[in-house]
């Protein structure tokens, strides 16, 4: 267990198989720390697309973030913080998630996607 200072306090946090990247709630930078010891690895501005009002609702799937911002959810790559294009809105605004389960975005064809719980 660690805490690391980040500067802010994070609004969304996710992982991969060896690092935790942090949000703060209207920031594009990222930060991205060592999962087995809290080292700050590196941080990076997201490009592109749209960010404030983060509410814990991000997801990192096959290299893509997936960041839910009021009621539209937006896609990134993570090796390049560059919005790609991709959106979608939700039913009801995504407030207060405990996390955004990456289990639950399964990429159908094109840019369309389903979600199921």
């Amino acid at each position: 267990m660690f805490s690391p200072n980040i500067g802010w306090i994070a609004a969304g946090v996710t992982t991969d198989k060896s690092f935790v990247y942090c949000f703060g709630q209207s920031t594009r930078t990222v930060v991205v720390l060592d999962k087995k010891d809290g080292r700050e690895v590196r941080r990076f501005d997201l490009v592109g697309g749209s960010v404030g009002n983060l509410y814990g609702g991000v997801a990192l799937v096959s290299g893509k973030l997936y960041m839910g911002i009021n009621a539209m959810v937006y896609r990134f790559n993570m090796s390049t913080g560059q919005y790609d294009g991709v959106s979608f809105s939700t039913m009801v605004s995504i407030y207060n998630m405990v996390r955004f389960p990456a289990a639950c975005v399964r990429r159908l064809n094109g840019d369309s996607f389903h979600f199921h719980g």
